[in-house]
């Protein structure tokens, strides 16, 4: 064996869990920083000894999806003997011309093609008789079934948004191997589909990448800045077109949403750190295999008038009273100085027993009348509409929670008859998460009932701001998409 052969050989044992060493050095190409950033979560993932990765790219147009996608296929099939995989698309146009044609491009500029290893085909790239993955149109479902290794699965799914879900479910038992890749890569549309589903729900397993628009000018890359511009004089910035095409946010069904998702998204990716004593809210729940009980934090105001929100615990419990020692606890710990309790129902109960041992508690009751009759039909309608806001202005940081996050996001309204906003919960889920936060946040802003229990002025928290400004200094932007991360995930 040559010396050119053995050195060939170390590099891809070197690169079987570092695909941006096998993007590097043997396919020699540069990724752009958010292609980077992906490639080392990956690698992050494989050296936690995580076997069977599934990976979501939601991306905005002329991200660089498509490139990214042939730097996987290409590494994870070469790296491991016998591997083998599809890329599907809705269309063999896309396959053909805009997946492979990435594929064919990296493969031809290679370490791999300059020493003969493999053939790259118009929608094939193959190692060997039973090694190989290749491209597939998702138009017809029951022709996808039957390719299987018995070593390594790969399975990419471009403009995942339009591939129908029976694609999802013929291809499934191709992952059923030692070792697995799945990745769904597209713009995002409507808050419906497989692809949707898996961001929301797929919980902390999924590998969740996020490119803006804003990110790609943040890369410096060249005419980005004026796409932007242009596309947002055609379209409108709160067109769908452009929340989907230029800033990778689902579309609205309707309208009707509560919160938006770009909101809660951000939300979730503030990095500062609100301290303090924290306000506590409680939703009770009462079974073993039901609803939840939830103990939820508010931190703040700050000196900024952020606001940040932790989950304490959630639990399911049919006996009440060992929820209130449990909450007593948790309220302990956290040095708070104040409970909000939903006090409908068993509740109450709760909310009693609790204030004996905690007497800073306070009863919270959502249908109550709001201090503001004319606008709102409630006090929890009142209450949420202000958490709306404080996630609109940029304020509130939640927790990195998927079912509080799927929880704010099924949260709706309407505006009735008489002009009023009325909050609803979702039909199939009770809002657990959210209606404790909600709580938390209405004693944490000092509503009448808790000033009337607790009296004096709001706690303002004294932490140093992140970015070091101090109390004369001006406030942080609070545009409804800055510091919008690459991913939520890997904390990028």
């Amino acid at each position: 064996m040559s010396d050119r052969s053995q050195d060939f050989r170390d590099l891809l044992v070197a690169s079987h869990d570092d695909p941006l060493l096998f993007c590097e050095r043997i396919l020699r190409s540069t990724p752009r920083l958010w292609q980077r950033k992906a490639l080392e979560a990956i690698r992050a993932r494989l050296q936690a000894r995580e076997t069977r990765l599934e990976v979501l790219i939601r991306a905005c147009h002329s991200a660089g999806k498509s490139w990214l996608v042939g730097v996987i296929v290409l590494w994870y099939v070469t790296t491991r003997p016998e591997a083998r995989g599809s890329v599907l698309a809705p269309k063999w146009q896309t396959i053909e011309e805009v997946v492979f044609a990435e594929i064919r491009r990296l493969y031809a500029g290679s370490l791999l093609a300059d020493l003969g290893v493999g053939r790259c085909l118009m929608t094939t790239f193959e190692l060997g008789p039973a090694w190989f993955v290749s491209g597939a149109a998702s138009d017809k479902p029951e022709t996808l079934e039957g390719v299987h290794s018995p070593t390594a699965a790969l399975r990419v799914i471009d403009e995942a948004k339009a591939v129908p879900a029976d694609v999802f479910t013929v291809t499934q038992g191709s992952l059923a191997s030692p070792e697995s890749f799945d990745a769904w890569i597209s713009t995002p549309n409507l808050r419906t589909g497989e692809f949707y589903q898996r961001d929301i729900h797929g919980g902390p397993r999924v590998l969740r990448i996020v490119v803006t628009a804003d990110n790609l000018i943040a890369e410096g890359i060249a005419g980005i800045a004026e796409w932007k511009a242009d596309c947002a004089e055609k379209w409108g910035v709160d067109s769908a077109t452009y929340r989907s095409r230029v800033m990778a946010e689902y579309v609205e069904e309707g309208g009707g949403s509560l919160y938006r998702f770009s909101d809660i998204e951000r939300a979730v990716a503030h990095e500062w750190t609100v301290g303090g004593p924290p306000r506590a809210g409680m939703d009770c729940g009462g079974s073993r295999d039901g609803d939840e009980s939830v103990v939820m934090l508010a931190y703040g105001p700050d000196r900024f008038g952020r606001r940040e929100l932790r989950l304490a615990d959630a639990w399911q419990e049919a006996d009440t009273m060992k929820s209130v020692g449990r909450a007593l606890r948790l309220l302990r710990e956290a040095g708070a100085e104040s409970a909000g309790v939903d006090a409908i129902g068993l509740g109450q109960g709760v909310a009693d027993a609790l204030a004996m041992s905690f007497p800073r508690t306070a009863p919270y009751r959502a249908s109550e009348a709001p201090d503001d009759p004319v606008m709102f039909t409630n006090k929890k309608g009142e209450d949420a509409w202000g958490v709306r806001k404080m996630l609109t202005d940029g304020l509130l940081k939640l927790p990195d929670d998927s079912a509080l996050r799927s929880q704010f996001l099924a949260m709706r309204f309407e505006i009735t008859a008489a002009g009023k906003v009325r909050v609803i919960d979702p039909s199939n889920d009770s809002p657990d998460r959210h209606d404790a936060a909600v709580i938390a946040l209405s004693a944490q802003r000092g509503s009448p009932e808790f000033h009337a229990v607790f009296g004096g002025p709001l706690i303002f928290a004294d932490d140093e701001d992140a970015e070091g400004r101090g109390p004369g200094d001006p406030l942080p932007q609070t545009s409804s998409f800055d510091d919008v991360p690459y991913s939520d995930d890997a904390g990028w």
